[in-house]
């Protein structure tokens, strides 16, 4: 199962968590957002005549609002009046991680990360949130290095484990966000059993989520663990129903696994007939298949297909471990996501629309 990478939505979200706060809603069957009052230990004018903690409010509304080029000029403005504001550093880091220039991102995080390490005074909250921040920034950088930074998100993730918010529910928020970036960590690095711990904590936070049944589903398969992988997949079906494809996913790999190939090729089959052609899932299961029964030819081409569909997936360790095992040339996928790395990293806030 490919890792999922972050998206816009998520990035700006995280920026929210900055300034305003998200909360999840843990009581509901849907969980929404929702914004939360955070204090700030400055009241600094920085920006008109706002005040510090509303300049970066209105920073993330731009954002929000998908308007890159004017939070660029408010965290600019902040650290033209004071280069070593860390949120103001952060802030950039975000910005250019929106348009996947991960190489400046992690510049701003290495600049903040050396202004936090001489001991600044944050309280305990705005501490937490930067840690928060860094975090996913480090996890974003996967859609083009891979694991390369994947120490460093580990080193956040565990910092924000560790401390603890005044607010229970925004607690729970950021905890949540680090349980999943560490057990999509860990499901990528084929460490199942503490991607299975990370997983069970997310799902402790936020029991209502059935996504979170789905991939424990798939870790206990990945584990051989096939009595909980079948409880697992049971909860699934409940919620979704068997003509779902989270279910047919979780039950043709259960049976990929078990050695029941029959039944296994019947759940992709099923799978086929309500996916779209663009579905990287299917090919990849596919291939999961066709390695199981010895088809290497037809195992290649449809992982070759589903990572045709999800270039930067071809990074993943675990997917690296495929592409060597069976000889999958990638060269093609491989130029092109090097090219769109290249073009990516020379890009500057400025230039985007």
């Amino acid at each position: 199962m490919k890792k999922m990478k972050v998206t816009s939505l998520v990035i700006v979200l995280i920026l929210l968590s900055l300034t305003i706060g998200f909360v999840v809603n843990m009581q509901g069957d849907h969980p929404l957002f929702k914004t939360l009052l955070v204090s700030t230990s400055s009241d600094k004018v920085i920006f008109n005549n706002y005040s510090k903690f509303e300049t970066i409010q209105e920073a993330a509304r731009f954002l929000s609002n998908g308007n890159r080029e004017k939070a660029r000029i408010v965290f600019e403005d902040m650290l033209e009046k004071n280069p070593e504001d860390v949120e103001g550093l952060v802030g950039i880091a975000v910005c250019y991680a929106y348009i996947r220039n991960y190489k400046k991102s992690i510049e701003y995080v290495n600049k903040a990360e050396q202004i936090l390490e001489r001991g600044i005074e944050l309280d305990n909250e705005r501490q937490m949130q930067l840690y928060e921040i860094m975090a996913i920034v480090y996890d974003a950088t996967s859609y083009y290095e891979g694991s390369k930074y994947n120490p460093k998100l580990m080193e956040y993730a565990q910092k924000v484990i560790d401390m603890e918010s005044e607010d229970s529910v925004r607690n729970k928020s950021m905890h949540y966000t680090q349980y999943v970036a560490l057990f999509e960590l860990y499901m990528q690095e084929e460490m199942y059993d503490e991607a299975i711990e990370y997983c069970k904590k997310a799902q402790e936070l936020l029991p209502q989520n059935p996504l979170l049944d789905h991939t424990l589903a798939i870790l206990y398969t990945d584990n051989s663990d096939f009595e909980n992988a079948y409880n697992s997949i049971n909860k699934v079906k409940e919620y979704f129903g068997d003509k779902n494809e989270y279910y047919l996913i979780d039950m043709g790999y259960y049976y990929t696994k078990t050695g029941e190939y029959e039944k296994a090729y019947d759940c992709l089959k099923n799978l086929e007939a309500i996916s779209p052609d663009d579905s990287s899932s299917l090919y990849f299961y596919y291939g999961k298949y066709y390695e199981a029964i010895g088809d290497i030819e037809n195992a290649r081409e449809n992982y070759k297909k589903s990572f045709s569909l999800e270039p930067y997936a071809i990074f993943d360790y675990s997917n690296q471990n495929i592409i060597q095992r069976l000889n999958i040339d990638i060269s093609d996928l491989a130029e092109k996501m090097e090219e769109e790395k290249r073009r990516d990293y020379a890009s500057e806030l400025g230039d985007q629309t």
